[in-house]
């Protein structure tokens, strides 16, 4: 748990430097460092989700604990972002702006 509470501290932190020093809107067409760090914070938060999913012993359980909700649709926009053609999400600047939803991961620390 501590080491996830780290990643998420250093994944805000990446989101400031972000947003202060990426030339780009689109992740696609970012400086090789902005997409390396993204995909990096993208497949841990994906490995994280996915071992917080097998240890439900009744998977349909998930569904009913909002951390888990709410962390799998901060995921799917990871997922938008990083990974889908910015051509095919064309007009989804939506999508740039959730970003800053990923920051509302650091309200687990409270929780």
């Amino acid at each position: 748990e501590n080491t996830s509470l780290l990643v998420i501290i250093m994944n805000l932190l990446w989101i400031a430097y972000d947003l202060d020093n990426n030339p780009s809107d689109a992740l696609a067409s970012a400086p090789l460092l902005f997409k390396v760090v993204a995909y990096i914070f993208c497949f841990w938060f994906s490995g994280e989700l996915f071992v917080r999913f097998m240890a439900f012993r009744h998977k349909k359980n998930w569904i009913r604990d909002p951390w888990c909700v709410f962390d799998s649709f901060v995921l799917v926009m990871m997922w938008l972002e990083g990974f889908v053609d910015q051509e095919v999400v064309h007009g989804l600047r939506l999508v740039r702006g959730l970003r800053l939803i990923r920051l509302l991961r650091i309200v687990r620390i409270f929780k």
